[in-house]
């Protein structure tokens, strides 16, 4: 649960997730990565804003900077499943398919049922694993 983490962010840093939070729901996803971008700068190695802003710079486009912000917060919470699984997306989405490799084989340690790394290990993977991981990830539904 996310919300028991968020309580320790300060005022200023809850506020922008939750205005990032609105326009994510509303598909405004460049304007959600500037708020999510925000509250990173006030909160820098929190996983949870560091993965709502990546997932949010992946949906417009801008896997770099998603990497960016993922990075920093994978090393020093290397046990928060979401934060690998979206840095594997993005490493996918940047084309360095070794890199996304490791963080999604990383990622599945944490949490096996989450289908995003085994979407990325069906493409980005070793080629002759990514049959059996096009079919987890099609069965976990991504």
């Amino acid at each position: 649960d996310d919300s028991a983490d968020l309580a320790e962010l300060g005022t200023e840093a809850r506020r922008r997730l939750r205005l990032g939070d609105l326009l994510f729901g509303r598909r405004r996803f460049g304007a959600a990565a500037h708020e999510y971008a925000a509250a990173l700068v006030i909160a820098p190695e929190d996983p949870v804003v560091a993965a709502r802003f990546a997932r949010s710079a992946l949906e417009s486009g801008q896997a770099d900077r998603a990497a960016a912000a993922l990075r920093p917060v994978v090393a020093t919470h290397p046990e928060y499943a979401p934060s690998a699984a979206l840095l594997a997306r993005a490493l996918e989405a940047a084309g360095a398919d070794a890199e996304a490799s490791t963080f999604a084989m990383q990622a599945i340690r944490l949490n096996p049922f989450d289908p995003t790394p085994h979407c990325v290990l069906s493409t980005a993977g070793p080629a002759a694993q990514r049959a059996d991981e096009a079919q987890r990830c099609a069965t976990l539904g991504r």
